[in-house]
């Protein structure tokens, strides 16, 4: 099973408007199901009104990134962050990325603030699992719905290369 994992949190520029949050869900949604992905977890860092309404996508809420992590102990994570954002921990590029094949869920950060690496490292979340970058050449970070749709583009084009 492939899955997403998407911390939501408020912002400044972030409304919490249940209507624009049910639209920046679809952009989710859609993008994996374009991708064939149908695992969508949202972590509730706020308490926003989250739901997702499609019944073709398997949808959780969590209100901490920690509990994802514990459930699903037994998957592959797959954090990613903006190079700048990484400090002190090894990352790979998405180009050099390899990428797991089953069993493996995709965590993005909130499209205003970064994942805490450092803490995930403290607490042992990251052995055996992998901080990858999408480097783009520019100090501006991507939208994360944007960033899912480009790794979910390159594993499509990694693994189907691999089984040729």
């Amino acid at each position: 099973m492939i899955g997403i994992v998407s911390v939501f949190q408020v912002h400044d520029l972030f409304e919490t408007d249940p209507k624009l949050i049910e639209k920046i869900i679809s952009f989710w949604r859609l993008n994996m199901k374009a991708f064939g992905v149908k695992k969508l977890i949202i972590v509730n860092i706020d308490d926003l009104p989250v739901t997702c309404g499609d019944l073709e996508i398997e949808f959780e809420v969590y209100n901490t990134l920690e509990e994802v992590l514990k459930k699903y102990s037994d998957y592959t994570f797959v954090f990613l962050e903006c190079a700048q954002q990484i400090e002190g921990i090894d990352f790979i590029p998405l180009k050099s990325f390899e990428h797991p094949a089953d069993n493996v869920l995709y965590v993005f950060g909130s499209d205003y603030s970064v994942l805490n690496l450092s803490e995930l490292k403290e607490k042992g979340y990251l052995e055996g699992n992998f901080v990858v970058s999408i480097e783009t050449g520019s100090t501006i970070p991507l939208w994360a719905h944007t960033a899912m749709s480009i790794v979910l583009y390159d594993r499509k084009v990694k693994l189907s290369d691999s089984n040729e």
